[in-house]
């Protein structure tokens, strides 16, 4: 037997441990103006994956939802589309369309706070 599994159980308890720390400049860390708390941002690290590529990756990301962020507000509900479900259908599908839209930017909005603590 090995002592194997017990290093790595105090690896991840130093992981689940770790606090992040901003590279940048004292004072200049990234503002959360999300709901909640801020998400959690990766630790730049020698055995870990290179900065470089996680601000390929989180860029990317931050793209692809401000893309699909679009095309979601230009298909909006039309109240053509409801009026002969009756008026409560078309004001419901509104609801659920302003949902979605603020569903997406919330996730706009942490992709950007991760990007901004990745390029520190």
């Amino acid at each position: 037997m090995t002592r194997r599994t017990s290093s790595r159980r105090n690896s991840r308890r130093l992981r689940a441990n770790a606090t992040p720390v901003w590279a940048g400049a004292l004072g200049t860390e990234p503002e959360w103006s999300g709901l909640g708390e801020p998400p959690v941002v990766p630790v730049v690290h020698m055995n870990g994956t290179p900065r470089g590529r996680l601000k390929e990756e989180n860029d990317a990301a931050y793209r692809a939802v401000l893309n699909a962020l679009r095309e979601v507000e230009q298909a909006s509900p039309n109240g053509r589309d409801y009026y002969p479900l009756g008026d409560v259908y078309a004001a419901k599908a509104v609801r659920e369309h302003i949902g979605r839209v603020d569903r997406l930017r919330a996730v706009l909005a942490e992709l950007a706070y991760i990007g901004e603590w990745i390029a520190g």
